[in-house]
């Protein structure tokens, strides 16, 4: 963590959740006012419209910020700060039928409320003058412990139990974790024309296609070799790939990433997946939109959207006379069009031809992001809505729809985009626009497996707090593992590769264990050294840039070697070292 002298009030923008742990801990403590004035600190980092409790990675020891990736701010520490610290409420029993009631808000309090959810009702705090009533609307909750002089309704009172804690009789260190022994295995590498390789030389001669890990047997095979980072979701055929390399994983199986590359790390790791995800599908013809027209409503950003001018006016209807309305260049933050900051409600729209021959196949409408809501219609037919900045919009419009219906194949067709902006840069701002058709011609497509949408680029995702903790998504969260682009130098091999001789040359990927659980054991094999100025003064850092990651009970396990070893002719000794029989 960067280092700010205690001379500067900026820790909150760094880490502010360790505001929020400081803070419950000063409550818990008798210090409520301190408790208050840290949390209010930790509130600063909820106040940008694009980033609601993000904070910057990286600020000089003199509290100027340097930029760096923002990412979450530990919502869980945060409310346990209000929940359990300021509100002195903890559930006691499972359940929540015995909870206890001890608010430290500050002395000079005399009245303030607050409400907290439970699973089944709540619980409703309010101090008059003094007086504090709790009001239990949770049938679940049968007893609640209480200072003496506040009422309770909904629920049995109690009196206040003193708080326990276990008492630690062990102060010995705790016995380290070691790692499965390394087996021999005998190793195929997985290939199948259409999807991207990358040839590397020492690799095993017998090659697995899509169809034959559907039959893969862990007694003849027992090591699966990709050579990058690309696999199939599903069969020609469509039958799933991923239960199959999870059932390959609990026989005691091995996946090795030979020849890895990591994208940036972006916010919370989320993109930091190390698989790009292939499906055999009809391919997209694409058609780009250039003439875009816009509109600014001058509705305020508190107008709500039935209310808003444009909507009022019909602005999507499809025989709308665009009279007065201003081409406009997308992408392109609207205020660049503009001349000066806009704030509130704007309108797209465009024209576009769809080949008669189109019908029955699936039209996709790509609009990119935009900031920060939208609404898009095609022929005055509501086709689909969106919020976030970053948010990319992609609507796919199939036959049986209800937007179907409305388009004219063989003839003009139009788009609608009514656009919401609470804050900063407005409307259609980052990306190209495009129709797409879609096509007979099957081939191996490369998809965003959070959506199910096939893309141009592979879509990869992490290890990610709020994701779906799909198998191989990239990394299941239960797994913990996820990487990321570093600028590295240098490779110093450990543990089972401790033999192999230190390489000099730049790195470019990084591992870690960020949430990994058992039986999953993470054991670095490499690191490189690096220098990210996160520490005042930079001493530099090292990252794990090849590991090992080994299912303790069922003997499966991932390798992941990275491009930039595989690249040296260090690559096929670390296969040997890790007892990886190619033939």
């Amino acid at each position: 963590m960067t280092h700010v002298g205690l001379n500067i009030d900026h820790n909150y923008k760094v880490w502010p959740w360790w505001n929020a742990v400081e803070a419950k801990a000063r409550f818990l403590h008798g210090d409520a006012d301190g408790g208050v004035f840290l949390l209010e600190r930790c509130s600063k980092t909820l106040d940008d419209e694009h980033y609601p409790g993000l904070m910057e990675e990286l600020v000089s020891p003199e509290g100027i910020s340097e930029g760096g990736n923002a990412f979450l701010s530990a919502a869980g520490s945060y409310q346990d700060a209000i929940f359990e610290g300021l509100l002195g409420i903890e559930i006691l029993e499972p359940g929540c039928k015995r909870i206890r009631v001890t608010p430290n808000v500050p002395k000079h309090w005399s009245t303030w409320s607050a409400t907290v959810p439970l699973p089944e009702g709540e619980i409703a705090l309010t101090q008059l003058d003094g007086k504090l009533k709790i009001l239990v609307t949770d049938p679940r909750v049968k007893i609640i412990e209480a200072p003496t002089l506040a009422t309770i309704e909904g629920a049995q009172r109690a009196a206040v139990t003193k708080k326990s804690y276990p008492e630690i009789t062990d102060w010995s260190a705790p016995t380290p974790l070691e790692a499965p022994a390394l087996r021999s295995r005998t190793a195929a590498l997985y290939g199948d024309e259409g999807i991207p390789t990358t040839t590397f030389a020492g690799l095993p001669a017998r090659r697995i296609s899509t169809e034959a890990l559907l039959s893969l047997d862990t007694a003849k095979i027992d090591a699966l070799i990709i050579a990058g980072n690309s696999l199939p979701r599903k069969t020609q055929k469509g039958i799933d790939i991923q239960p199959v390399l999870a059932r390959f994983l609990d026989r005691g199986g091995a996946i090795v990433f030979y020849g890895a590359t990591m994208h940036e790390r972006g916010t919370m790791g989320e993109t930091g997946g190390v698989i790009d995800w292939y499906e055999y599908r009809g391919g997209v013809k694409n058609y780009g939109f250039t003439d875009w027209k816009f509109q600014s409503s001058q509705s305020s950003p508190t107008v709500k959207r039935e209310n808003e001018r444009g909507m009022v006016n019909g602005w999507h209807a499809k025989e709308l006379s665009e009279t007065g309305w201003n081409t406009i260049t997308v992408p392109q933050a609207w205020e660049e069009h503009l001349g000066s900051l806009y704030d509130g409600w704007g309108w797209y729209r465009t024209h576009f031809m769809l080949p008669a021959e189109a019908r029955g196949k699936i039209v996709t409408l790509n609009l990119g992001r935009v900031d920060d809501e939208d609404w898009t219609f095609v022929n005055g037919k509501l086709i689909g809505t969106q919020g976030g900045w970053q948010t990319i919009r992609r609507y796919f419009i199939k036959p049986g729809d209800d937007g179907y219906a409305a388009l004219n194949f063989g003839g003009d067709n139009v788009i609608a985009v009514q656009v919401f902006d609470g804050g900063g840069g407005g409307g259609l701002f980052a990306d190209t626009t495009s129709m797409g058709i879609e096509t007979d011609q099957l081939a191996w497509r490369s998809i965003n497996p959070f959506n199910n949408m096939t893309v141009e680029q592979p879509t990869r995702f992490g290890v990610i707090s709020w994701g779906k903790g799909d198998f191989f998504n990239s990394w299941e969260t239960s797994r913990g593992v996820f990487g990321f682009k570093i600028d590295g130098r240098g490779v110093k091999f450990t543990d089972l590769l401790s033999g192999l001789s230190s390489l000099a040359t730049d790195v470019h990927e990084a591992f870690t264990d960020f949430a990994i659980s058992k039986p999953w054991f993470f054991q670095p094999l490499a690191f490189t050294e690096t220098n990210r100025n996160l520490l005042s003064p930079d001493q530099g850092e090292r990252y794990p840039c090849l590991a090992r990651v080994v299912n303790t009970k069922t003997g499966g396990e991932f390798i992941l070697i990275p491009s930039s070893i595989t690249n040296t002719a260090a690559g096929p000794e670390v296969l040997q070292k890790l007892g990886i029989i190619c033939r």
